[in-house]
């Protein structure tokens, strides 16, 4: 049964329908109109990059690629023509509606979302060579320097994102594919798993290192979120038995330590130590005297 929002061509004299069913996905649904569906990322001066990778997701999701990159040009026959004026039409909404206003008033309007997806390119992409260097370098530089697993792997993920937007070489579809995109995937797990805390994670990091092959990249992301949960789960154990260990050596201290001398107590031996020294004192002249008397008598 068809779907009734997706407009197709109508059947030919014979009865049979003139578009396939990769041409008709190409068209427009009546559910396609701009609005919500239009990606967050609005195209300011310095992100053309990233709101270009956003824009291209969006229209690969729709089935809408081909408009913006010449794959699907325009039509000659009529019926197909109508029907692909209104997609184009609704194409160029989108990418309209996803540039910032303030950006928007200098764009030289065009009707053809290919021309007008090659306009911006050219006005907003910086050079591809230097981008690429100042990508490459972020990317040996990144760490986790206190930031969350789930953070620290955000911030990775967006420069292998933007990167991946300047490839120039097409898709491989050979039987090498597989290996190539292994490759690509083997790369990404060490310089996740380079930028981590090396204190914290270098028990996970070595066991995942000697697997061969090395699980995928969400894979590791994985073992490294638990890794971190297990690490954080112990830090909270510790800190709630710490201030029953200080109070158990608290007490044990005071056990050894002798008690200090009550004040009385202390007042009273001072007035006894006087009391000796005066008797003292007493029995010494009382010597003296007696050794004089005597030697005098001599």
């Amino acid at each position: 049964m068809s779907d009734p929002n997706i407009a197709s061509p109508p059947d030919d004299d014979d009865g049979t329908s003139r578009s396939s069913t990769s041409s008709s996905s190409s068209y427009f649904k009546l559910s396609d109109i701009p609005g919500p569906l239009i990606p967050t990322v609005l195209l300011r001066e310095d992100n053309y990059a990233e709101w270009s990778l956003h824009i291209r997701s969006f229209l690969k999701a729709k089935q809408k690629i081909g408009f913006i990159d010449g794959s699907i040009p325009k039509p000659s026959t009529n019926s197909d023509l109508t029907l692909w004026i209104a997609t184009n039409s609704i194409i160029v909404g989108w990418i309209l509606k996803a540039i910032d206003p303030n950006v928007r008033s200098t764009v030289a309007f065009t009707n053809d979302s290919c021309k007008l997806w090659e306009s911006l390119r050219r006005r907003f992409s910086v050079s591809n060579g230097v981008r690429v260097h100042e990508l490459k370098t972020m990317i040996c530089s990144c760490k986790q320097e206190g930031q969350s697993v789930k953070d620290y792997f955000g911030r990775l993920s967006k420069l292998w994102e933007e990167l991946e937007s300047y490839k120039s070489t097409p898709e491989c579809s050979c039987h090498a594919a597989k290996y190539i995109e292994k490759e690509r995937e083997d790369e990404r797990v060490h310089q996740f798993l380079i930028g981590l805390h090396r204190s914290c994670f270098s028990s996970i990091r070595l066991s995942i290192i000697s697997q061969d092959p090395l699980p995928d990249l969400n894979k590791v992301y994985s073992l490294v979120i638990t890794e971190e949960q297990r690490f954080q789960a112990a830090k909270l154990k510790e800190g709630k038995l710490e201030p029953v260990q200080k109070h158990v050596w608290a007490a044990k201290s005071k056990e050894l330590k002798p008690e200090p001398e009550p004040e009385q107590s202390r007042g009273m031996n001072d007035k006894r130590t006087n009391h000796l020294k005066v008797e003292y004192d007493m029995v010494h002249d009382q010597l003296v005297w007696a050794s004089q008397s005597i030697f005098g008598k001599e």
